[in-house]
């Protein structure tokens, strides 16, 4: 069988997720009688609810005192194909880069890689210029010729170079996409998307999985077999939420930002134009504080 021909049968199957895909090593619970008992390394799991033994599920994200639980509390390593997440901030990227594989975590924007990397110094970031500074070709293989782990944090238009230089090595390694949501959305990101995707599906199935938190439909007709892996909780966490009913939105935000003077303030705006036009209408020292984060595409109208 040609490798055209395995990997046509492959995207034809679904490959679930088994035990020895999240753990590094056997599951031990206690069984009936009270005895200790091994959980068989390719028990097929098709989400987080039934993985766990002795433990609910739903303690995911349950407050426990001033810290969460996170992903990294149930399993050793991400799960391959889709995975639903759900919610933010459970884990996911972190579990991956301390995880003992080689990993390419892709991210929409030089801003999500940087700053992930700038907390884990164990990780190259490879992407456009950022602060001055960008990581050469030669750099990567200094990188890759290393020992231990490798996690590579990607920008997604970068990634094509970035297995260009990793060559026939690449099935060595898993391939993660964080926040692809962003690149489904994002008419900026959609001709990324596409060549994200065809690189995706170069991965041999167990070393591939893409990550939202707002599940959205693929058009691809290859995903439509791919292996989905939610992750399900109950508890919410509490947030509290002020709606405010207004047909002037930026007189509005101004009102809000100057009755927070001391306090660091995010607005999530989807409209350059609208967000000049707040800074511009705030007094000259609040200007000085703020800054607009968007895409490259954007950054000539941000100004």
């Amino acid at each position: 069988m040609s490798k055209e021909d395995e990997l046509a049968k492959e995207q034809a199957e679904v490959v679930p997720n088994t035990y020895g895909d999240l753990h590094d090593a056997p599951v031990e619970y206690i069984g009936e009688g009270a005895g200790i008992k091994t959980i068989p390394q390719d028990t097929v799991i098709t989400s987080l609810d039934n993985l766990l033994f002795g433990r609910p599920p739903e303690v995911i994200r349950e407050e426990v005192g001033d810290s969460f639980w996170n992903l990294a509390d149930f399993i050793d390593k991400m799960p391959h194909g889709i995975v639903d997440k759900q919610i933010p901030g459970i884990g996911a990227t972190t579990l991956e880069i301390n995880s003992k594989r080689n990993s390419i975590i892709v991210f929409p924007t030089k801003a999500l890689a940087y700053g992930k990397h700038s907390k884990h110094p164990n990780t190259l970031y490879v992407g456009s210029e950022i602060k001055g500074e960008k990581v050469t070709n030669q750099q990567i293989e200094e990188y890759l010729a290393k020992d231990g782990y490798k996690k590579l944090l990607v920008v997604a238009d970068s990634l094509g170079r970035l297995l260009g230089i990793i060559g026939k090595n690449y099935k060595d390694y898993f391939l993660m996409i964080d926040e692809v949501d962003v690149l489904q959305t994002d008419n900026n990101f959609r001709p990324q998307l596409e060549n994200v995707i065809d690189y995706y599906l170069m991965f041999p199935s167990k070393n591939r999985c893409m990550v939202t938190a707002t599940m959205k439909e693929f058009s691809n007709p290859h995903l439509k077999t791919e292996c989905r892996f939610p992750i399900t909780w109950q508890y919410n966490t509490h947030r509290n939420i002020d709606l405010l009913h207004t047909d002037n939105i930026t007189q509005a935000v101004i009102e809000k930002v100057i009755s927070h003077p001391t306090e660091k303030i995010f607005i999530a705006y989807n409209s350059i134009l609208q967000i000049r036009n707040i800074i511009a209408s705030l007094d000259e020292e609040t200007r000085k504080e703020c800054a607009i984060l968007c895409s490259e595409a954007s950054i000539k109208e941000a100004g």
